[in-house]
């Protein structure tokens, strides 16, 4: 038998590798990137594939989809699907140690990962290209020979447990298990899909293998697979490993349809949440949409319940001071069902007076079904659709396979790399079949306020509730609805862009020792290479000129324009330089779309000058953004955008989108920055949300809190959060006008405009706005700058608080010194070296906690090493000493590292350096740091890489172990004691807090830069 189907594997790779037999109909060229190209086949076992040949890709990536999840484990082992996904990763026959999957990808330049969902889970993992074959060797044995090995069933049953508790405190856990209280009993959704102790307590080995083989079957499954091999090379890595899968000929699982069965009675949900949230959500039963991603029916209805602009139903919510912000659109969807969600942030007013926010949704409704669908609301998102698509950002790794395999599963192979992103048929039936499906007896109201009355608990989660189903004369009255005069549909969006022409770019470019570098990787002709590296100083006034220079071909000049100019270096014009700001402009010359950045960082002293203007510098920052929601909202329908944030320098405006209508964008936004437009009534919602934003961070992942002191800590000056919870509730509304005019004082701008545009368009827009910013220039000394503080060598510095959850956690630091080409290239090495022994030794076998992890970071000018652990079970004195003890391993282990291991890791990691932007954005931020933080300097990184290019093996080992030497080390322990945890403090080296530290290490004399 065995012989017949390895004959019959034979034949199909042969059928499958001649190619014209399914190239012709099932391979295809991506119309939007050049050299991108799909295959699509289903293998005799039923397992649909679709392969992405793309030589630009970074990573190579591979997800695979199975179609059971958690809705489908036994009543006796919830929680058995997430925990089978947790056991795959722990050995198979081919690959039989624990954590050897995760380790060969790591040290690759990839990642790994899974996660289970109700009808389905999914395994993937992205790496560096050329090691695509061995990790897919890896991945493929999950599915065709894994362990499931008995000393491993109760360490990982005891990770689901650790990664549940982690989850106890998180509201919108709880929420979604809560909720599973009002469903149909026994309906499938109300199983506990994550599990824990309890629920997996007495789950064997063969309850495992059990659920394994009844669910895991090859026809179940959809595998995306992605490289910049050619097709036939990914298709010969492919078919082979899971031509072995197991089909065992199993149906689509199918669950009832009807988890929340229609009533006539008021059904309500009232939830008391741990944070200091406020919500209505008004969720309604429905049939299966998956296969109407042609015509999107939830997603034209999210759109107009969900409009944020006039005559909007948050317009009406918001003018009664009932709301401040209102989402909707599609929420559960499996093959048997889905539901239409709408869920609304309140006021405190809101929550008093939630019946008439249903009451409004009623009577917007009642105006959906009066109007109908409008054919122009039909053809603004059908166009944007299309043009999104056509000028989507040419996206990789896991987020390309992950979506794709789960498309799979409904979107037939010929179409699913493109029909789901279009809107291609305008169902005005399906539409209403829905839209007349809203109605207050198919609807569950979940009210969230910590002010509820509750008289149940549920019990996984603790969360506090009360369920009822009364007022039946409501729901009568919600059914006649009338119309609200104040309701009225989106006006047609004069924003959606008409012009998508792209400008010929007039710009000079050069390539330096990072460019030529980064295009050796990319594969290209010697000839071209030996010229580029010779002429690495010239400037290239057109792609024209550098074309006729490398003797290109007509055509390969597009494919070879987008890997050269992918690596070129800018030379962008300084548009503006004022005392008051500088200016530049770059045209875009390698991304080929008609979008552009702006990119508008405002210097101002005022921002942050004491906790008050902090505090009153973000409130600016909420007011400005609502004063401008009903103008911002139909501009992000049309694919622009604008967003403000503030930090210790000033206020950053960033704009982005397509370049139609990008200037005038800036130009409206940027003369409205000193006016605050909010009432009193709209000023308090904010200052209350504030209020509760700092409140709620006591709630935040205790390795989150972690960080956020260390930065409290080390960081010359900055300000507190519980300083700012003090402040808030005195601020007034003409307080914050006065600071809005204050902040515009005495500024200076620094900015960057990329993209589709044109330098004499740019320029006096962007010359008026600087000069019309401020009334005063400010001076380059009264600028912020930032300071970090450097711990003694040989000295251990403690910090310990209490965190309200029920988790611990600490995270170690290690400060590595200056960022010196040679302290970077060995640090970097040396952290991805670590990763994995740090994660296979502290959470796979001593199962410390769920979250595990270490890396380097750069604050300002110090370069650091961090090793951090969050549990539930484990108090912090217990993990810094085990992080402790496991530092000596490193030291002695680290000599122990081959010269092939050593120079796999050390490649990777120069190929991750060497990686350029590839988004438009990025690219912006990319340029912004280089003209602004780098002083312009377009070689900073050449030092660094070169470092790490002539890197060797016996010099990373001698620096690698100084790095780790015990006696050097400069060690800042923070760690975070869970509720109903106690931890031990060393005898010396306790910092109380903020001020004890800057009073052990005193700025300038402990600081860098000083």
């Amino acid at each position: 038998m065995r012989s017949v189907r390895n004959l019959m594997m034979w034949f199909v790779c042969l059928l499958l590798t001649v190619g014209p037999v399914l190239g012709s109909t099932l391979d295809s060229m991506d119309e939007r990137f050049e050299q991108r190209s799909y295959r699509r086949f289903v293998l005799p076992n039923g397992l649909k594939i679709l392969l992405i040949s793309d030589p630009m890709v970074r990573k190579a990536a591979a997800s695979l989809t199975v179609g059971v999840g958690a809705m489908s484990d036994p009543e006796m082992h919830q929680g058995l699907a997430h925990y089978l996904e947790h056991m795959l990763f722990l050995g198979t026959e081919k690959y039989p140690e624990a954590g050897e999957y995760q380790q060969f990808v790591s040290n690759r330049g990839g990642y790994t990962n899974a996660y289970t969902a109700g009808d389905h889970t999914n395994y993937h993992f992205e790496i560096d290209p050329e090691h695509l074959d061995g990790a897919l060797d890896r991945f493929a044995q999950f599915f065709t020979a894994p362990l499931f090995n008995t000393q491993y069933l109760e360490r990982e049953r005891r990770i689901v447990d650790s990664e549940h508790s982690k989850n106890i405190p998180n509201d919108f856990r709880r929420l979604f298990e809560v909720r599973k209280q009002t469903y149909v009993p026994g309906h499938p959704l109300q199983k506990f899909s994550t599990g824990n102790l309890q629920t997996l307590g007495f789950t064997t080995r063969d309850d495992v293998v059990d659920f394994y083989t009844r669910y895991y079957s090859s026809n179940r499954m959809t595998l995306a697979v992605s490289g910049t091999q050619s097709l036939d090379e990914l298709q010969e890595m492919v078919v082979p490993r899971f031509y072995e899968i197991v089909d065992r000929n199993l149906d689509e699982i199918t669950f009832p349809t009807e988890y929340l069965a229609p009533n006539s009675r008021f059904r309500l949900l009232q939830v008391k949440p741990l944070s200091e949230i406020r919500s209505l959500t008004l969720s309604f039963p429905l049939p299966s949409t998956q296969q109407y991603y042609s015509s999107q029916p939830l997603n034209l209805l999210g759109f107009l319940v969900g409009h944020e602009g006039k005559g909007s139903l948050l317009s009406l919510l918001k003018s009664k001071n009932l709301a401040t912000g209102l989402s909707a659109g599609a929420g559960s969807s499996t093959n048997s069902y889905s539901s239409f969600e709408v869920t609304v942030q309140l006021t405190p007013r809101g929550v008093d007076r939630y019946r008439d926010v249903i009451t409004h949704l009623f009577q917007y409704l009642r105006m959906l079904r009066e109007e109908g669908l409008p054919r122009y609301i039909f053809n603004e998102v059908q166009r944007m659709n299309e043009i999104n698509y056509r000028f989507s950002e040419r996206v990789e790794g896991t987020r390309l396979v992950n979506t794709l395999s789960a498309l799979l599963r409904f979107v037939p192979l010929r179409e699913v790399e493109r029909s789901p992103f279009l809107l291609t048929e305008f169902r005005k039936d399906l539409f209403d079949s829905m839209l007349y499906r809203l109605t207050p007896n198919n609807m569950l109201a979940i009210l969230v306020d910590q002010g509820v009355k509750v008289d149940s608990t549920e019990s996984y989660y603790g969360t506090e509730y009360s369920y009822r189903q009364d007022r039946a004369n409501w729901v009568q009255v919600w059914k006649t609805a009338r119309r609200h005069p104040n309701l009225s549909l989106p006006v047609p969006n004069d924003f959606i862009p008409q012009d998508i022409a792209l400008r010929e770019p007039k710009a000079p470019f050069t390539f330096n020792y990072e460019s030529i570098a980064g295009l050796s990787e990319e594969n290209l002709p010697e000839g071209v290479m030996s010229l580029l590296s010779q002429e690495s100083s010239r400037s290239w006034q057109s792609w024209s000129e550098l074309a006729v220079a490398l003797q290109l071909p007509q055509g390969q000049q597009k494919a070879a324009r987008t890997v050269i100019m992918r690596h070129a270096v800018e030379e962008p014009q300084r548009l503006v330089d004022l005392p008051k700001g500088r200016v530049w402009f770059q045209p875009d010359l390698r991304f080929e779309q008609p979008k552009g950045r702006v990119m508008l960082r405002i210097l101002t002293p005022e921002a942050y000058a004491t906790p008050r203007h902090a505090v009153l510098t973000q409130l600016y920052v909420a007011a400005i953004e609502e004063g401008l929601n009903e103008f911002k909202y139909p501009v992000s329908l049309a694919g622009l955008d604008f967003n403000l944030r503030n930090d210790k320098e000033g206020v950053q405006i960033n704009f982005d989108g397509y370049s139609d209508r990008l200037l005038e964008l800036v130009e409206s936004v940027a003369a409205q920055l000193q006016n605050i437009q909010i009432d009193q009534k709209t000023f308090a919602s904010l200052q209350d949300a504030k209020l509760r934003s700092y409140r709620n961070f006591t709630l935040q992942e205790p390795y989150q809190q972690a960080f956020y002191e260390r930065g409290l800590l080390l960081e010359g000056f900055r300000h507190s959060i519980r300083q700012y919870e003090k402040i808030v509730p005195d601020v007034t509304l003409k307080e914050l006008t006065a600071h809005a005019r204050q902040l515009f004082a005495k500024t200076y701008v620094e900015a960057v405009v990329y993209g589709n545009l044109e330098s004499d368009k740019v320029q006096p827009i962007m010359e008026r706005i600087v000069s019309d910013l401020s009334q005063q220039a400010l001076p380059l000394e009264e600028r912020f700058y930032e300071q970090v503080r450097q711990i003694p060598v040989g000295m251990t510095l403690t910090f310990q608080q209490d965190v309200t959850v029920n988790n611990s956690a600490i995270v170690l630091e290690l400060q590595q010194g200056d960022d010196t080409p040679e302290n970077w290239a060995t640090l970097q090495v040396l952290s991805q070296w670590i990763q994995p022994q740090f994660y296979n030794e502290l959470r796979t076998r001593q199962q410390t906690g769920y979250i595990v992890s270490s890396g380097s970071t750069l604050t300002e000018e110090t370069l650091s090493l961090f090793f951090l652990i969050q549990s539930g079970d484990f108090a912090p004195d217990d993990l810094s000493e085990r992080v402790r003890s496991f530092l000596p391993k490193l030291h002695e282990n680290l000599q122990n590292l081959s010269q092939q291991e050593f120079e796999t890791i050390r490649r990777s990691v120069l190929r991750a350096s060497l990686e350029r932007p590839d988004e438009i954005d990025e690219a912006t931020g990319r340029l912004f740091q280089i003209l602004f933080e780098e002083d312009g300097d377009f070689d900073f990184k050449s030092d660094k890489l070169r470092s790490l290019a002539s890197l060797e093996h016996q010099e990373f080992l001698k620096q690698g172990r100084q790095m780790l030497e015990p006696t050097q080390q400069r060690q800042l322990v923070l760690q975070m004691v869970g509720a109903g945890m106690s931890s031990l403090l060393p005898q010396e080296g306790v910092v109380r807090d903020a001020s004890d530290m800057a009073e052990r290490l005193p700025c300038p004399e402990f600081c860098r830069p000083n």
